[in-house]
């Protein structure tokens, strides 16, 4: 892929709209600056269409990345599929005001002040977007026993009966009497 492939100049956008279709691959991967690897390519499909100053970027972003599981630590792939929205104000990047509460309307308008679209920023926000917070390989995954570290899902644990800290023996005490 191109270092252009990203780029969608503005006078290319026609009134009838573009369509941009991107397949992105590991390598390319790099240049979104992913938290995470791919296991499978991204497929980018985007409709841009330009009405007025405002340019309006839909489409929908399939593929797998790669994760840790925050219960074993196994890594699995996630399939990633992702839909894209958003609206960009052509002109001059506004500064912050101070003076008032941006609306609605203005949170969901970008600022681009160049003649051309980055894609690599849209493309990867909406996939971490996509990430779920607490990443499971499974449902029922049983992760990994707090003393000795044997993964719950493929070994059976040695430890016996539940330990806890002797720090907190003294309010175990009070509980009991």
């Amino acid at each position: 892929m191109e270092h252009d492939d990203f780029t969608v100049l503005l006078e290319n956008i026609l009134p009838e709209g573009l369509e941009k279709r991107l397949e992105v691959r590991e390598a390319e991967a790099e240049e979104l600056r992913l938290a995470m690897p791919l296991s499978a390519p991204l497929g980018v499909e985007l409709s841009l269409t330009r009405h007025g100053s405002r340019v309006l970027v839909r489409g929908t972003i399939r593929g797998a990345v790669t994760l840790e599981c925050s219960r074993c630590l196994a890594g699995f792939s996630h399939p990633v599929e992702a839909g894209l929205e958003t609206h960009l104000e052509i002109g001059e990047k506004k500064a912050a005001a101070t003076d008032h509460e941006p609306s609605l309307e203005e949170l969901d308008v970008q600022q681009i002040d160049k003649g051309c679209i980055d894609l690599r920023e849209l493309i990867a926000e909406q996939v971490h977007l996509a990430v779920p917070l607490k990443p499971l390989c499974s449902e029922g995954c049983r992760g990994l026993c707090a003393h000795c570290g044997a993964d719950l899902n493929t070994e059976s644990c040695s430890c016996e009966g539940e330990q806890t800290d002797p720090r907190w023996d003294a309010l175990k005490h009070l509980k009991e009497q």
